[in-house]
């Protein structure tokens, strides 16, 4: 922390801070008030991606060895001023993972992707290998939700998206695909 000063007796910092209200309304906070999740070394945007247990992090950092696609999604999701959550959970088969995104609508546009959370079920890899009859692992099933996560902020971005027109399917599978192409791996139909 060198942009600001903390008070230990008054448990916040002297200083707003330096990136103003983009750091969130409490200008004193520090890392989105949970220093547990997220970081914020040089005062200037906390880490914008909580990973909630250790299995989801070692899936995206063998999604972002796997392919340098990745390993961009991965920077860009976490420098940008979202908030996404990646986790183990329970998912129906064969479905092995799933993005819940939170946005702002106004007049029926998208205008603001806030961020949400991504479920990686790795229970649930075996039937949709299957199903797809191609080789899936953890690091794919996270570059594909990553994928769901960048599609949305770039449709968000361009302002004319209607709530139901976000990056579904075939536009996580594009981003898919771009990892499957960097690991040599078959590419999805």
């Amino acid at each position: 922390m060198r942009n600001r000063w903390y008070d230990p007796n008054t448990g916040r910092f002297t200083q707003e801070d330096p990136i103003g209200y983009a750091g969130g309304s409490n200008l004193y906070a520090y890392a989105e008030n949970d220093p547990v999740s997220y970081s914020d070394p040089y005062g200037l945007s906390p880490d914008t991606i909580a990973y909630a247990d250790s299995a989801s992090q070692a899936q995206t950092e063998q999604c972002a060895a796997m392919s340098d696609q990745c390993k961009r999604m991965v920077q860009e999701l976490d420098a940008d001023v979202t908030k996404w959550t990646i986790r183990q959970g329970s998912l129906p088969s064969p479905n092995p993972g799933n993005t819940r995104t939170q946005s702002i609508v106004n007049n029926g546009v998208v205008t603001r992707v806030l961020g949400g959370t991504i479920t990686i079920d790795p229970n649930n890899i075996p039937a949709i290998q299957n199903r797809l009859g191609i080789p899936v692992n953890a690091g794919v099933v996270v570059g594909h939700e990553l994928g769901h996560a960048m599609g949305n902020l770039i449709r968000a971005r361009m302002g004319n998206t209607p709530p139901g027109g976000m990056c579904g399917e075939s536009c996580a599978t594009l981003f898919e695909n771009l990892i499957r192409r960097d690991a040599g791996m078959t590419l999805r139909p």
